[in-house]
């Protein structure tokens, strides 16, 4: 009987230490594939034209510019209503049927038939 204990036991860390070194491995070949040559890049540029005359009104006068964007009061309140509708729809929020709720839609059931 003790030796099928140490039998398992040593199964047992055999399992881990391999599955321990089948980790390391697999993050040294994540690691090592990741790295650029001298000649490749992941960067790349963005068109800023569209921007730039904004910065710069901004750069001049940020309070006009500051009064020209519309205030999103209006879309504050639709979010309320939405977000309140989606936690209303949660199971949690609805109404549980409770046991005498059922037996009287059970009992109007039968005197209406």
């Amino acid at each position: 009987m003790l030796d099928y204990l140490h039998l398992a036991l040593l199964m047992m860390a055999v399992g881990v230490a391999g599955g321990y070194a089948g980790l390391l491995y697999l993050r040294y070949r994540h690691r090592s594939r990741h790295y650029l040559t001298e000649g490749q890049s992941l960067s790349h540029g963005i068109d800023v034209s569209g921007i730039s005359g904004r910065v710069q009104r901004v750069r001049h006068d940020y309070v006009s510019e500051l009064h020209s964007r519309p205030h999103a009061a209006g879309r504050r309140k639709d979010l309320l209503v939405v977000t309140r509708r989606a936690v209303g729809r949660l199971t949690y929020f609805r109404r549980r049927v409770s046991r005498d709720d059922v037996s009287t839609e059970r009992d109007t059931e039968s005197h209406c038939t």
